[in-house]
C-alpha cells in the first residue's frame, strides 16, 4: 500500500510539473506572437527598444521559438486524453 502512494504522489507531482512547463511555453508563445503582431502591424520593434544588445534579443527570440517547438505537442493531445485524466483522479 505504501509503495502504491509514493508511486501516486510521483506521477502527480510530474504532472503537475509538466502542466506548469506547458502553461509557461505557451504563455512565452503568446507573448512571442504578440511581439510579431505589433512588429507587422506598427512596424515597430518592441524587443529591440527595449534591449540595447543583440545577445539579448537573439535569447529572447531563441526562447520564444524553443516554447514554440514545446507547443508543437499540443496540436497531437486528444482532448479525450484530458478528460480520462481527469476522471481517474
Amino acid at each position: 500500500m505504501y509503495k502504491i502512494n509514493v508511486l501516486d504522489k510521483t506521477i502527480t507531482s510530474r504532472r503537475m510539473f509538466m502542466e506548469i512547463l506547458h502553461k509557461c511555453a505557451l504563455f512565452i508563445t503568446i507573448l512571442g506572437a504578440l511581439i510579431w503582431g505589433v512588429i507587422g502591424i506598427f512596424n515597430f520593434n518592441i524587443v529591440s527598444e527595449f534591449t540595447n544588445s543583440n545577445t539579448v534579443s537573439n535569447t529572447l527570440y531563441t526562447l520564444i521559438g524553443l516554447a514554440g517547438i514545446f507547443n508543437i505537442g499540443l496540436l497531437f493531445r486528444r482532448l479525450e486524453d484530458k478528460n480520462k485524466i481527469r476522471n481517474a483522479r
